[in-house]
């Protein structure tokens, strides 16, 4: 609500209204607008459909909230850790996308795969746990199938670096048998990651899969 009473007072001004007039039509006192718009305090829950409903605007715009302005920065800061960037540059941009925009999950999705490419190619083991909450609050929270199969990718890999290889198996087991090229599943990532005949069901499994994709774009081709 940090920016609720300037947005107010933006909106009187514009009505061309005093606080004692916008007071009245509210049955507030001046007193209680005037400290709405300094910041010194804010309207009741209840009252802010009213206000919106007064000054003839949704709640959004009484909130000065632009879903499409706010998607354009969580994009940036994702892109922006990305490219290069050294790891604790884009940790940090990460951190504070996350911190600024907890819903993202898109964020926590992209510091989770760099926590797994960090352990995979540098060790790192001191980034595990954070890892790991990581990817079971996405797989236990998120909407998006894509984040969860990508958080059900990384956690998997994770545990098989630390020796965790059934608890790995587990959640690998736990993803659809085949879906689209672009998300993670049961068949690709047993092929990738499992061991022994793990691996093996898994990679003849996938070989079938992917010749029968290869004959159907053939036959379209034709």
């Amino acid at each position: 609500m940090i920016n609720l009473g300037n947005k107010i007072r933006a909106l009187r001004k514009k009505k061309g209204i005093t606080q004692e007039q916008l007071a009245g039509a509210l049955n507030m006192s001046p007193q209680a607008v005037s400290k709405w718009e300094m910041g010194a305090g804010y309207p009741d829950v209840a009252l802010l459909p009213v206000i919106a409903a007064y000054f003839g605007v949704s709640l959004d715009v009484l909130f000065d909230y632009d879903a499409n302005n706010i998607e354009e920065k969580i994009m940036e800061i994702l892109y922006s850790s990305r490219g290069g960037a050294p790891f604790d540059v884009a940790e940090k941009r990460l951190l504070e996308g996350i911190a600024a925009y907890p819903s993202a999950d898109i964020l926590k999705k992209e510091l989770l795969v760099q926590y797994e490419l960090q352990m995979r190619y540098h060790g790192c083991p001191a980034l595990k746990e954070p890892a790991l909450a990581i990817a079971k609050k996405l797989i236990a929270e998120s909407n998006d199938y894509f984040i969860v199969s990508s958080a059900k990718n990384d956690m998997a890999s994770i545990l098989i670096m630390n020796g965790n290889y059934e608890e790995a198996k587990a959640i690998i087991e736990s993803m659809p048998y085949v879906y689209n090229i672009d998300i993670y599943d049961r068949m690709r990532c047993s092929s990738y990651m499992l061991k022994g005949e793990d691996r093996l069901k898994g990679a003849r499994e996938f070989k079938v899969w992917a010749y029968r994709i290869v004959y159907t774009i053939t036959e379209i081709m034709i």
